[in-house]
């Protein structure tokens, strides 16, 4: 699934979570559009990644930007949702 712009960030986070089950139901998150994430965006992803965990898979984040990976390597958590193994690919 595509994110659309701006959708990791705390004003929009709202519309994510409310749409969360089908954002993770393939198990893979295209971010090549997000232009901006926050701390509720990070959240998102987190909840995201558990929901796919629980069914046996691993979340992959396709195209993360810098300025994601930056946040996600900031609160620790790059490792748990796989933004080496993006980066990798990239």
């Amino acid at each position: 699934m595509k994110l659309d712009k701006g959708a990791l960030t705390f004003t929009q986070a709202e519309h994510g979570f409310a749409r969360i089950d089908d954002i993770a139901a393939d198990g893979r998150i295209d971010l090549s559009d997000v232009t901006q994430a926050d701390s509720a965006g990070v959240a998102l992803l987190l909840e995201i990644a558990r929901r796919v965990q629980r069914r046996g898979a691993r979340l992959e984040l396709l195209n993360p930007p810098d300025q994601l990976r930056g946040l996600l390597r900031f609160f620790g958590v790059d490792g748990i949702l796989g933004v080496d193994r993006a980066a990798a690919r990239a």
